[in-house]
């Protein structure tokens, strides 16, 4: 934990403890005791500040804030979060289970409490506004979302909601999208630039479930392989099943039906089983295949080689959604969150094309 960590969940729980009304001890003071410099302090403020649980009055000083309340004074203590998908997503390392710890975290500095309700994809709205009639939730977080009538229903209740990443198109000013056509972008730009033009893409378009993330990286794949020059060869565009075993059985069919390749995209949660596949096919990474992942989880870093990955700031987008949530639940309707912004972070997974180095 670094050192702005520690002091935020060290101010979150004073937080805690203090009325509302109540001024800070000067800053001098808190700089001297937590042993932290004044960016520290003022990088800390400004999320509880956009959280809604201080404010500072020019020329007094900073105060707690009141937690946030509903148009008509009842106050929010929990947040439902709802997560569309299935349970292995949660028990595994993982984007989603990164995400629901940041997201609790987030909210217990922002003085709510969460609570954490599964979905599976195949439950049907009538089975999710059912179960939402049963919680009677005050305020909502969705993650997944696949069905725009949960978000009719909730505003149709007076629930303040925000999502994350929903998988249809939802209400665009309360919904937090990554910028996935930018990922695929950065990929392909990065890859042509060393060279490859034989490019697998293990994807996660189902025919069971619309996932728009998914379609947004796929349709984007194929652009920026027609802005380089190169004619995407269908054999190497697979399903991964979601899974590392998933992904290897992507590479063996392509290995086994002999199709030419260089490079492998895939997320990082399933790019474990890419690297298994290629190495008991006698391929090295990077010399012989590249491999490019997103997300950049842990793991991505204890690799071996060290992965080469899209990252998207998780950290960013729990702090975003619940800010949001804490403007909606008091009432802001005027007010769209743009696209996360993602960044390639090269690590030793890719390198040039062994035609250009052999050339």
């Amino acid at each position: 934990m670094t050192r702005a960590e520690f002091f935020q969940r060290q101010l979150g729980a004073l937080l805690k403890d203090l009325p509302a009304g109540t001024r800070l001890p000067p800053v001098r003071t808190l700089l001297k005791e937590y042993h932290i410099s004044l960016t520290t302090f003022n990088k800390a403020v400004k999320h509880f500040k956009d959280a809604g649980r201080l404010r500072a009055i020019h020329g007094s000083g900073i105060y707690v804030d009141k937690l946030p309340e509903k148009i008509g004074g009842e106050p929010v203590e929990v947040v439902n979060i709802l997560f569309f998908g299935y349970r292995s997503s949660l028990t595994s390392e993982g984007f989603i289970r990164s995400l629901s710890n940041l997201l609790g975290l987030q909210l217990s500095l922002a003085g709510m409490s969460a609570t954490f309700t599964l979905f599976p994809p195949e439950a049907s709205l009538e089975t999710v506004k059912q179960k939402l009639k049963k919680m009677r939730p005050q305020a909502v977080i969705t993650i997944n979302m696949y069905n725009p009538g949960i978000t009719q229903y909730l505003r149709s209740r007076g629930i303040p909601y925000i999502c994350i990443t929903p998988a249809h198109p939802a209400d665009q000013e309360y919904s937090l999208y990554l910028d996935d056509a930018s990922i695929m972008k950065q990929i392909l730009d990065y890859l042509t630039k060393l060279g490859h033009r034989h490019i697998c893409y293990i994807h996660g378009v189902s025919t069971q479930w619309y996932l728009r993330w998914e379609h947004i990286r796929e349709r984007e794949f194929y652009r920026c392989c027609t802005m380089h020059n190169i004619v995407p060869n269908l054999n190497l565009v697979r399903f991964g099943n979601f899974s590392p075993e998933g992904s290897a059985a992507a590479i063996r069919e392509i290995l086994n039906q002999g199709c030419k390749f260089t490079a492998v995209i895939a997320d990082d949660h399933i790019v474990s089983g890419v690297y298994r596949e290629l190495i008991r096919a006698g391929l090295r990474i990077p010399e012989d295949v590249s491999v490019i992942g997103i997300n950049d989880l842990e793991l991505a870093c204890h690799l071996l080689p060290p992965l080469t990955t899209v990252r998207n700031s998780t950290e960013e987008l729990a702090r975003l959604a619940v800010a949001g949530l804490v403007r909606r639940i008091a009432g802001e309707t005027d007010f769209t969150i743009p696209p996360l912004p993602v960044e390639l972070i090269v690590r030793d997974s890719a390198t040039e094309c062994s035609s250009i180095r052999s050339g």
